[in-house]
Formats: structure tokens, sequence, C-alpha cells
């Protein structure tokens, strides 16, 4: 028994390309990342309206088929490696058309199963020789390029169509059959379960396919059953039951089916689908109505992929009934493939939730790690988990192969400087960077990130027009130079800095260091950290340490609220604002001076509290609030805490303590009434 599907036509379909060896039904064996050594699969494993590609992305795979499997196109991509469709006794069923370009290296290897190919083979620059081939179509085609042939050596099936095999296709020492019946059948697709589904509520759509072979041009029904109607898009207009009109021959169609139940009781039951000449089939329909169900999440999700963090996220599509909501959600990860709902670590948040997207930030991961994930939701009766993703925080190493924008792949190089390799990607967030000598980087785009910058070599540049984040440290020596312009550039690790002319620049723009930054030049040309407009240097790492062996001016900087050490022979000069963050003073010595103002922006905004009658602290309708030191006022969104200015409590206002309350200064003008607090 096999099973044929003749047309693209998903909406939904995916593209996916080798990743490592394994089973095709399994996501961890494929990559929706076509770039070299391409990793991390947002979808799950190809089917039916998906293509294939097996791409010159340097992923060496056997894929091994462990059942009957789908497709809609079959590439090579060309130069791949000499990876393996190990079929087996299963078919592999390609609803489109099968090439292969130049330099091909995949092969298929087979036992009794059958590849079949329902359009056509448009492009053939490599030969290949293949066990057993089934013709899937009357329009089924082949076309020779520079001799090229596709060698059937055990089994041709041309499957009730025209005995006559195409020019390029050689089965000479095949047997000729139509093993498929040739009298009228229709085929159809399993339809997934609905499970519990609020009543008065509507749910969907899922889909199953209906497949015709020698049918009749006579319409096929699809037959009424309580609970469900159909259609033949997505989006298009329902109904209980459905006439399609077709010309006979071969045929595929999805139907996609909504469930609606009105009663709290299960609506299992039958689908007829009949006409066409051929016998009638049944699709089985699962649904029950429920007055309380559990969530239903979809669509795990990735993104800020770090050495050790990442943003993880799904799609909640059902919090509950109409009495429910959603009090937590969140992420489960593990190392293992498959593993169990509930099982692996938890990162969540809990309140009240409802329906859509999320995302939660996970930190602790290990580096150059595999990772599984399902996102989850729960409700007061139960939890309901995704599928799983995976993702893979294995760095890659960069080099410029010469100067252009960040994200033009021929930029970049994997193997070293000087050398043309083209991965066909740009680094990311987890990556390394080494910019070689006098090239220029563009960061012309906005989100991009990556984990440490290497500007050792001479005259190397990096310039910003956008925002742009080094997650680890920066190297610069050598007349290197980073201009930042107006945007924003942080350094979440730490900066070294060492030699003549090498310097970074900004106007307007904040220039942040997570880590130490050491500083020193022999003294010519750049001063290494030059600000000519009202930017800020920004330190924000705990117990850090900015060594100045040279002199160095900055007109702002604010310092960590832990404060910060600093070291070398160098006058650090801060010549307009010192923001001291709430944290300790500037550490003293003959090193440093600080002859502009300082103060507290971030501890202490212009966000000021007055009374405007008496009442309970701890109430918003006790005050008025400003968040321009008192020019204008408006009713209070939150009550005084301490990191707010001023607050004050008017004449002839009592206001109450029934709890400790903070304030990081207060004026009393009426009653303050303590009670039993402070």
């Amino acid at each position: 028994m096999f099973l044929s599907i003749f047309g693209v036509g998903n909406t939904f379909a995916t593209v996916y390309y080798q990743s490592q060896s394994g089973n095709w039904n399994n996501p961890n064996t494929w990559t929706t990342n076509g770039g070299w050594g391409g990793n991390g699969n947002t979808g799950t494993y190809p089917q039916a309206g998906d293509d294939v590609h097996f791409a010159n992305n340097g992923n060496l795979a056997t894929i091994t088929l462990t059942d009957d499997a789908q497709c809609a196109n079959l590439i090579f991509d060309g130069s791949e490696p000499a990876c393996v469709i190990a079929m087996g006794n299963y078919n592999l069923i390609v609803s489109g058309s099968w090439t292969t370009n130049w330099g091909s290296n995949a092969t298929i290897t087979q036992g009794v199963g059958y590849l079949q190919i329902n359009g056509g083979i448009p492009q053939f620059y490599v030969g290949k020789t293949i066990n057993n081939f089934r013709v899937g179509s009357s329009s089924f085609y082949f076309v020779q390029s520079n001799t090229t042939v596709l060698t059937v050596t055990t089994n041709y099936d041309y499957n009730c169509y025209t005995s006559s095999i195409p020019t390029g296709i050689d089965a000479s020492a095949a047997t000729k059959s139509n093993a498929t019946p040739c009298s009228p059948i229709l085929y159809v697709t399993p339809l997934t379960s609905f499970g519990n589904v609020c009543t008065s509520s509507t749910l969907g759509p899922n889909s199953f396919t209906i497949s015709g072979l020698a049918i009749t041009n006579a319409d096929i029904t699809v037959g009424a059953l309580n609970g469900y109607t159909y259609s033949t898009t997505a989006g298009g207009t329902y109904a209980s039951t459905l006439t399609l009109h077709q010309s006979g021959g071969h045929y595929s169609q999805v139907i996609y089916v909504k469930f609606s139940p009105t009663t709290a009781t299960t609506y299992n039951g039958n689908i007829l689908v009949s006409g066409a000449g051929a016998s009638s089939v049944n699709v089985a329909a699962v649904g029950s109505g429920a007055a309380t169900v559990i969530p239903t999440v979809i669509s795990p999700t990735f993104t800020n992929i770090g050495l050790t963090t990442a943003t993880l996220g799904g799609n909640i599509t059902v919090d509950g009934c109409s009495s429910q909501s959603l009090t937590e959600r969140g992420i489960y990860y593990s190392t293992t493939y498959g593993f169990p709902d509930g099982a692996g670590t938890k990162v969540s948040e809990t309140g009240t939730f409802g329906t859509g997207t999320f995302t939660i930030n996970v930190t602790g991961l290990s580096p150059s790690t595999v990772y599984y994930f399902k996102a989850f939701a729960t409700n007061n009766i139960g939890t309901g988990y995704s599928s799983q993703g995976s993702f893979n925080n294995t760095p890659i190493n960069y080099y410029t192969h010469q100067s252009g924008n960040w994200t033009d792949p021929t930029t970049w190089s994997t193997v070293g400087c000087g050398n043309a390799t083209n991965t066909g990607t740009y680094p990311g967030s987890v990556d390394n960077v080494k910019i070689c000598q006098q090239h220029n980087i563009t960061v012309n785009i906005s989100g991009l990130s990556c984990n440490s910058i290497d500007m050792s070599d001479y005259l190397c540049q990096l310039i910003l027009n956008n925002d742009f984040t080094i997650k680890g440290t920066l190297t610069l020596t050598n007349q290197g130079i980073v201009t930042v312009g107006a945007n924003n550039l942080t350094i979440n690790g730490d900066y070294s800095f060492v030699g003549n002319n090498t310097n970074i620049s900004w106007t307007n723009g904040n220039l942040t260091f997570g880590g130490n930054v050491s500083y020193s030049y022999p003294g010519w040309g750049y001063l290494g950290l030059t600000c000519s407009g009202t930017g800020w240097l920004i330190m924000t790492g705990a117990s850090k340490t900015f060594t100045a062996n040279n002199n160095v001016s900055v007109p702002n900087f604010r310092q960590p609220t832990t404060g910060f050490s600093e070291a070398g022979g160098g006058i650090f000069t801060i010549s307009t604002v010192f923001d001291q963050n709430c944290g300790p003073a500037a550490p003293v010595g003959v090193s440093i001076s600080i002859p502009g103002n300082t103060i507290n922006s971030t501890c202490y905004p212009n966000k000021y509290f007055r009374s405007k009658t008496s009442g309970f602290w701890d109430l918003t309708s006790t005050w008025e609030q400003s968040i321009d030191a008192g020019s204008t006022w408006g009713p209070a969104l939150s009550i005084p805490i301490i990191t707010d200015g001023l607050v004050t409590i008017q004449a002839a206002h009592t206001v109450t303590l029934r709890a400790n309350a903070v304030a990081s200064s207060l004026t009393i003008n009426g009653s303050l009434d303590l009670c039993t607090y402070t």
C-alpha cells in the first residue's frame, strides 16, 4: 500500500535542509536554516507540500525512511555533501519535481520501496541510479541535460499511464508494470483530533486530503457530520457538506475542517467521502464539547540565541472557556530529544494571561549545545504543551573576505582572512568575528549582534549605521577604528584598546561597557575614546575597572550602581555630567578629575507626588503625580517609592500609613499618621 499526493498547493509549506543523520520523521534531522552549517528547526519534518533541499551547507547526512514519506519538491542543490536518502522498503512520494544540479553528490538507496514523482524531472545535470521508480501522473516528464541519465535497475511502474519511457530514463534492465490498480480509487489522509473544545466556540481548521487515482469525472462529495463544517481553503466559507467538481483521472484536494460543539458531549464519527466512480471512504473525526478545557499552545519559537542565553516562546491559541483564565506560561527545555511534557528545566511567569504569542528569556545555557524546548500554558484544570522545537548555540568563526555590509554573505568567509569561501550566511548572535586587514564593515540594519569581534589587524574599520551589540569582547589595535556616530554600541564583555590612531568615536549615541575597559596608546594620533557630541559613556558591570594608561576625556559618564574602580597613570576627565547612578562617590585619587555636574538621574527621576486628599499612603486615589518635576500634575498611576522624587503632603491633608513606606524626599505641610509603621 502507498499514498499518492498530486499537486503541491500547501499554503503552510516549509523548506527543509539536511542537518544531520537520522530518521526522515525526526525534526532533529532537518534544519530550516539553509546557510553553511545551518541549524535550528522552526518546523517539524518534511510532509506533503514541503520542499526538501540537499544543500551545499557542509552538513553530511544519511536520512532514513521508517515509514512512507512525502514532499512537494526534491532538490539536489549541487556540490552538496555525499548525503543519502535511505528509503529501504518505504515509498517516497514527490508531488512536484525532482532536480539535480551541477556537482550533485547525493544518492538514493532502496529496498523494495518506490520513488514516485508526480510532476516531472525538469533539470537533471547529474545522472543517478535507483532501484524502483513510479510515474505519478499523466503529465510526468523528463528533461535530459547534457546526456545525463536516470537509470532504473529493478522496477519501473508506469502506473496506469502510458507505458512509453521518456528519453533520458534507462529502464532497460527493469521490470515494467502498472503496479497501481487502474480502476477508480479514492484515498484520504487522517484528520487530526480536535480534542476537547469549549461549547459555543469554534476550533480549527484542521485538514485532511482527498486523492484520486484513475477516477471518473463524477462529482466527489464530502458528507455531513454533526458539529463539523468544511471548506477547500483555510480562510474560505465553511459548509456542512461539499460538492467537488473535477475532471477525472488523478486528483488531489485539501479539505479544511472546523469543529463547533454546542453541548458538552462527544462528536466522534465518520465523514463520508464518495463519488468519482470509486468506492466510498471514511475520515474519522474526533472531538468533544466541554465546559472547561486545558490550554492549547502551538508554534515554539526561538530568537536572540546567545552562547548561554536565548529568547524562547510560543503561541497560546486557546486559554480555556469563558470561566477560565491562564495563571502560568513559559518554557520547558532539555538536551534530550523527545523529552516528556513537563520534564526538563522550566522557565515561566505567573499572572493572568490570555491568548497570543509570548516570549521568555532563558539564561544559564551551556555553549555549543543542541537544545529542545516546548512552550506551555496552565489554567485551573491543567497544562497544555506545544510541539517540540530545537536550536543550536554552537558558534561559527567568521572572517571578512572583503569590505561590505554586515548582512551581505559575500562579505564573509568561514575559512580565514584572504579566503573567498562564501558560506551564504552572515554572523549571528553566538558567532565570533575577525575583521581582516584594511576591511571596512558597515552595520546596515537594526537588531544585529555577535559574540566577539577581533579588530587586531591593520587599518580595519567597523561603521555603525544602526545600534549594535557585542555580547562578548572587543579587541581593537593597529589603527583600527569603530565609528558609532549617533547610534548605540553595547559591549557586554571586556574592551581592550592598544595602539596609535586606534579609536572608538561617537557623537550623540551611547557607548556602553559591561566589562573591564583597558585603554593605552603610545602618544600620537587618536586618543582612543572620542565623543564629539552629547553622547554618554556608560559602565554597567559590577566590580569592573576602567584602566586609563593615558589621559582620556568624555563629556558624560554613568557609572554602575555598585561603582567602579579606576587604574592606570592617565587622568580620566568627565567634562560635563557624572551620573553617580545611586552608587558610591567616584574613585578618589589624582588620576580622576570631574569638573562637571554630579547627578543621580536614573535613581531619582523628575517624578514627584503630592497629596490631593486625606487618605492612605498605599492608595493611588490619595495622590497626584508629575513627571516633569512639578510643572504639570495629573492622577497618580502608582504610589510613591524610593526611586521617585519629591513627595509632598499638602496643607489640611492627613496621609495614614497602614504598612511601612519609603520615599527619597518628603515634605510635610499637612499631617503624616504613622500608626505603628515607619
